[in-house]
């Protein structure tokens, strides 16, 4: 049976993003780490779940890395996502996208839950969501995550957009935490729900 896996970055006080939902006050805490990790976690799963505006934002950026690959702009590390990303397909949780594309499937939020249930049942990889605050906390709170993967920055925002919305009535136990040499970001793993 596959599991959801939810991984996002988060700033040492709990802030998602910054200001008006700016993600980029997050960038200098990310590192290469961020994305190593980001591939780990794709060569894992099957499929990558995610709602609409951060499939836009996330589509953009990778879409040129994918494009051109052997550029000096990108890293190591960001190539090792997009190759790792090469056969995992796309859920995309939206009411008003569109896409005619076989590599994305759209789920209304109506059946958002349904067809994660479906795919839970089945056999194979974990499915991984990243980004997408707003519905992994809507999709915790109805039971469908099994894993909160949060690597936590070595900052404080002040202010900015919580990681959580309100208090979610789920229970989180540590995992594992992991730390890596000569970065100041780890990474905590919780399972999500009763032990």
């Amino acid at each position: 049976m596959r599991k959801l896996v939810v991984y996002n970055f988060v700033s040492l006080d709990g802030m998602y993003s910054g200001l008006n939902n700016d993600g980029t006050e997050l960038f200098p805490m990310m590192g290469d780490t961020f994305y190593a990790y980001n591939a780990e976690l794709l060569r894992n799963a099957d499929y990558f779940l995610i709602g609409r505006a951060s499939y836009e934002l996330f589509t953009s950026y990778w879409s040129e890395v994918a494009e051109d690959p052997a550029s000096d702009r990108w890293t190591d590390e960001e190539r090792d996502i997009v190759d790792s990303g090469e056969d995992v397909l796309e859920i995309v949780v939206s009411d008003t996208l569109s896409l005619d594309t076989k590599d994305v499937e759209v789920v209304r939020r109506a059946a958002v839950y349904d067809r994660i249930a479906e795919l839970k049942a089945g056999d194979g990889k974990d499915i991984l969501m990243t980004g997408s605050r707003t519905l992994w906390n809507d999709l915790m709170e109805h039971g469908c995550v099994d894993e909160l993967h949060l690597m936590i920055g070595n900052e404080v925002l002040g202010v900015g957009t919580p990681l959580f919305v309100g208090k979610p009535h789920v229970a989180l136990h540590l995992r594992d935490v992991r730390t890596w040499d000569g970065v100041d970001t780890h990474l905590a793993v919780y399972a999500v729900g009763e032990q």
